[in-house]
């Protein structure tokens, strides 16, 4: 009974200590982490721009001199829903499943190494209006509960009054007329009330294109994408007389994969048993070719209206969409590998490129509305993160996180990709120009690199919480 005794306090003396030095490694490296980042900001010379330059590479990628400056040019945004990139060559019995996609590229600048922050739609469309990363999180790090439930606050729907300048809002006090159309309700996470915000004219979802007399039948979550195309190309066409920012989002290809008419069935009868990848997979190549003839429609019918003349039109994918490729990794929300981040991104104008136009750089959605904002003249804010692709820039690095369950965190830097579970304590690291479907983790094989790119992802998680403090702070001034 006696050594019982003495066990059970030699255990929690044991215990206490250990937790003591836990304790101040953690504040110890809570303070070094403060310190980079305090000098960090006194670098950026007043920008809030973390900073993201590439550890691997000193190369600065070139200047586009493509499109004019300081025209106010029509911008149109088109969200693809749910599209990795690993499907923009694929054939199915000879046939391309994005044909419209392949003849749009064709007059555009395509950026081949493009990443979505954070795989949910919500978060997609605050860091392509804004150019800032989502989301915040309210816990210390690290997280210290596994459901991220519990943690995760996205801005779209939490804080709809955020002060972050947003594209439609930029362009409005240019005197822009804003357009927004998405096949599903505006009231996902909030996101009507968020845009009502943001100096749009006309907000159009579900509930007015199902009353319009084409096309308004249900399919998946949404109506048929086709219902968008008329009432959008009809709102354009009202007042010629400004420049117009138009965003599209459709709902196809998002699951559960539906599409409207057989002619659009590349694959032929679904013979997998449901629920299965194969099944869902099968289903979900057959509404990726829909979406993509929808994308065709649309550019057609602007083309015809003469609405394409003086128009950029970025396509951009919100995230990707996953099969299993990894384990429990289906749909978007849960991974960040490959398949959830990487997505195809281009600029089209046939005005301006007369032939494919590659750009090779690690490229993200922050970096669109510098983009703009440099085609068109406008002066970068200073809480804005991304870089714009037509100016000379230093190779970058994208930084993604998940949705959930755990707290799992990456950075693509060049040829490696980064991911580290914070809840797991799971470090993964590939090389991919030899390893592009990540089977391969060189965590373990290469434990410096590994380190180096984890150093930068707990500085970015430090970052993310304090660059939204001083927003919340300062930004109405700026």
């Amino acid at each position: 009974m006696i050594r019982m005794k003495t066990w059970t306090i030699a255990a929690a003396v044991v215990t206490v200590i250990a937790a003591s030095l836990i304790l101040i490694a953690s504040m110890k490296s809570t303070k070094t982490e403060k310190e980079d980042l305090s000098r960090e900001k006194e670098a950026q010379s007043g920008s809030l721009r973390l900073n993201t330059a590439s550890l691997e590479s000193g190369r600065v990628c070139p200047d586009i001199n493509n499109i004019p400056r300081g025209k106010n040019y029509n911008i149109l945004l088109y969200f693809l829903e749910s599209f990795p990139v690993k499907y923009l060559n694929l054939k199915v019995k000879g046939k391309a499943v994005v044909p419209n996609w392949h003849r749009l590229a064709r007059n555009a600048l395509v950026a081949r190494n493009h990443y979505a922050n954070f795989p949910l739609t919500a978060n997609a469309l605050l860091s392509v209006l804004t150019s800032a990363y989502d989301p915040v999180f309210k816990t210390p790090f690290p997280p210290g509960v596994r459901k991220n439930s519990e943690t995760l606050r996205l801005v779209v729907k939490h804080y709809p009054d955020m002060p972050l300048k947003t594209m439609s809002e930029i362009l409005k006090a240019r005197g822009y007329r804003n357009l927004y159309v998405h096949t599903w309700r505006l009231s996902y996470v909030g996101t009507r009330r968020f845009l009502q915000n943001r100096k749009f004219d006309t907000l159009i979802d579900i509930n007015q294109l199902r009353r319009a007399p084409s096309y308004n039948i249900k399919l998946g979550y949404g109506v048929d994408d086709r219902a968008m195309i008329e009432p959008g190309i009809q709102e354009l066409k009202r007042d010629r007389s400004k420049p117009f920012f138009a965003v599209f989002c459709p709902m196809s290809p998002h699951f559960p994969y539906p599409i409207p008419d057989l002619k659009y069935n590349l694959t032929g009868p679904v013979k997998h048993a449901p629920k299965t990848m194969p099944y869902y997979r099968q289903k979900y190549i057959n509404s990726l070719h829909y979406g993509d003839a929808v994308l065709g429609m649309l550019m057609d019918r602007l083309e015809a209206e003469g609405l394409l003349d003086n128009t950029l039109v970025f396509i951009v994918a919100d995230h990707g969409q996953a099969f299993w490729e990894h384990r429990g990794n289906f749909r978007h929300r849960t991974g960040i590998y490959e398949e959830n981040v990487h997505v195809p991104f281009m600029i089209y104008s046939k005005k301006f490129f007369k032939n494919t136009v590659y750009y090779d750089g690690v490229t993200r959605h922050i970096d669109i509305l510098p983009t703009v904002q440099d085609v068109l003249g406008i002066k970068a804010r200073p809480e804005q993160e991304g870089l714009s692709l037509l100016s000379p820039r230093p190779e970058q690095m994208a930084l993604f996180q998940t949705y959930g369950p755990n707290h799992v965190m990456g950075v693509r830097d060049g040829r490696w990709k980064y991911l580290y579970d914070f809840d797991r304590r799971v470090p993964e690291l590939y090389d991919l120009s030899t390893d592009p479907d990540e089977k391969k983790n060189l965590a373990e094989a290469k434990p410096e690199l590994a380190k180096r790119y984890q150093a930068r992802l707990v500085e970015s998680y430090y970052h993310r919480i304090n660059y939204y403090k001083t927003v919340m702070k300062t930004n109405r001034e700026l």
